[in-house]
């Protein structure tokens, strides 16, 4: 071997370089994996809005309720989709694990909220004591609390046993602030006029993508 080393002074050993990727990972700060994270996220978020722009384009969903949900739902699944893919460059085995199970919580907890106030919605309209504008707001904070919990439950119940489970917290409340804005959009369009929903969700969704891809 001594002999190989010296012809080929530079030669490594798939154990030396097995060792080495190991030590990549390591070296990695914070601000790195924050900044791909973001980055792809934000690509991904970007790439849902073209799509959308090319279906509304086209003129396929005429349903303006349902064509709302489905642009929340792609920004939604492509941010995180891209906020995963860019935070795993470079990325352990463990830690992208980590960052897909992250992202699973974020599309759950974005999902089933969303899902349940826009079945909750479609309810009070038809409900005459529901109709009303406080009673709305009631229905679809239950609706979201009760949604937010289901997917925590959810997310642990198909979580590997060397993960820890995650437990549902105001912070998760108040950092998934995408799921009261989406309740805007969804069931109170008269309040858009005060408040650029459709300007604010992309960004919000970047958000929610980046930290599924910050997940150590």
């Amino acid at each position: 071997m001594e002999a190989e080393n010296k012809i080929y002074p530079n030669f490594k050993t798939y154990k030396y370089y097995k060792a080495n990727s190991q030590k990549d990972y390591r070296v990695q700060t914070k601000k790195d994996v924050k900044i791909k994270s973001l980055l792809g996220a934000s690509i991904g978020v970007g790439s849902a809005l073209a799509l959308d722009a090319i279906v509304n384009n086209k003129n396929r969903i005429k349903n303006k309720s349902l064509s709302s949900t489905l642009k929340m739902l792609t920004m939604a699944l492509f941010g995180n989709i891209g906020g995963v893919l860019g935070g795993s460059i470079k990325a352990s085995r463990e830690s992208k694990k980590k960052k897909r199970h992250e992202a699973v919580f974020q599309m759950m907890n974005t999902t089933l909220p969303m899902v349940m106030v826009g079945s909750v919605l479609e309810v009070c309209k038809k409900v005459k004591v529901l109709s009303s504008i406080p009673a709305r707001i009631v229905a679809s904070f239950l609706a979201m609390g009760i949604g937010a919990i289901t997917a925590t439950k959810i997310t642990n119940a198909t979580k590997g046993s060397d993960e820890k489970e995650r437990q549902y917290s105001i912070k998760d409340t108040v950092a998934n602030f995408d799921d009261i804005v989406a309740t805007i959009k969804i069931g109170f369009e008269e309040v858009e006029k005060y408040i650029p929903v459709d300007k604010i969700l992309p960004f919000i969704y970047i958000y929610s993508g980046s930290r599924a891809g910050e997940k150590e």
